[in-house]
C-alpha cells in the first residue's frame, strides 16, 4: 500500500489480489490514473475508483467500465483533466449520448481544442462551441462542419491561434538551435490578426524570433 502510494504505476507490477484490493487500488490511481488499466474488472466498474483516476489523468477513462464512460460527472471530470501526455482528449472515450452534452464537449474543447473531434456532428455545427474550440487550438477548425471551415470569424481565429502557436515554438531556443542545425537557413511566415495584420518574415529561425520580438514590443 505505501508503495502504491508514492509511485501508483507499480500497480502493473502487483499480484492479482492486490490488483482487485480496494484500497490498494484507489491509492495507487490518486497517484498514477492510469494504473486503472491494471485494476481488477470490479474496480474498473467502482465510481470513487475511477472518478479518483480520472482526476488525476482524463486519459484513463478509457480503462473504465463502459457503464461509468456514461457517467456524466466522471466524463466532466476526465475532460478537464486531460494531460500532454495523453495522445487524445478523454471525450474519445465517453458514450455517443455525452459526446453530443454541450456542456462537456465546451469543457473538453476549452481545455483541448481538437477534441472537437470527437463531438457529436451537431455540436462540430455549433459556432460558439467551435469558437471555443479554436481559440484553444486553431487546428481544431478542420473538424467543425463544412459550413463553419468557412466561416469568417472562425478563419480568423484559426490564423490567429496557428501562428501564436508557430512563434512560441521558434521562442523556445532550443528547438531553434534543432531546426538550423538540421535546415540551416529557414523562412518563416505567420500572419496574425490583432488589431491589424502584420506578416513577419525571417531567414533564419533565430533571426525570426529577433524579428517578431522586436515587432511584438
Amino acid at each position: 500500500l505505501a508503495a502504491v502510494k508514492g509511485w501508483g504505476c507499480g500497480l502493473h507490477g502487483a499480484s492479482g489480489q492486490l490488483r482487485s484490493d480496494r484500497e490498494v487500488v484507489l491509492a495507487a490511481v490518486k497517484n498514477c490514473g492510469d494504473a486503472l488499466q491494471c485494476a481488477a474488472e470490479e474496480l474498473k466498474n467502482d465510481r470513487e475508483v475511477v472518478l479518483a483516476a480520472v482526476n488525476q489523468a482524463g486519459g484513463s477513462l478509457h480503462f473504465a467500465s463502459q457503464a461509468l464512460k456514461n457517467d456524466r460527472e466522471i466524463a466532466l471530470a476526465a475532460v478537464t483533466n486531460f494531460g500532454c501526455e495523453d495522445q487524445d482528449s478523454a471525450l474519445k472515450c465517453v458514450t455517443e449520448q455525452l459526446k453530443g452534452d454541450r456542456e462537456i464537449v465546451l469543457a473538453a474543447v476549452n481545455h483541448y481544442g481538437l477534441a472537437l473531434e470527437f463531438a457529436s456532428e451537431e455540436l462540430r455545427n455549433d459556432k460558439d462551441v467551435v469558437l471555443a474550440a479554436v481559440k484553444r487550438d486553431g487546428w481544431a477548425l478542420m473538424h467543425a462542419s463544412a459550413a463553419l471551415r468557412e466561416d469568417p470569424l472562425l478563419r480568423s481565429w484559426e490564423e490567429l491561434t496557428r501562428g501564436q502557436a508557430l512563434w512560441r515554438l521558434l521562442r523556445e531556443h532550443h528547438v531553434v538551435d534543432r531546426i538550423c542545425d538540421h535546415w540551416g537557413k529557414l523562412t518563416m511566415c505567420a500572419t496574425f490578426t490583432d488589431g491589424g495584420s502584420a506578416v513577419m518574415v525571417g531567414r533564419g529561425a533565430k533571426r525570426a524570433v529577433e524579428e517578431y520580438d522586436a515587432w511584438e514590443q
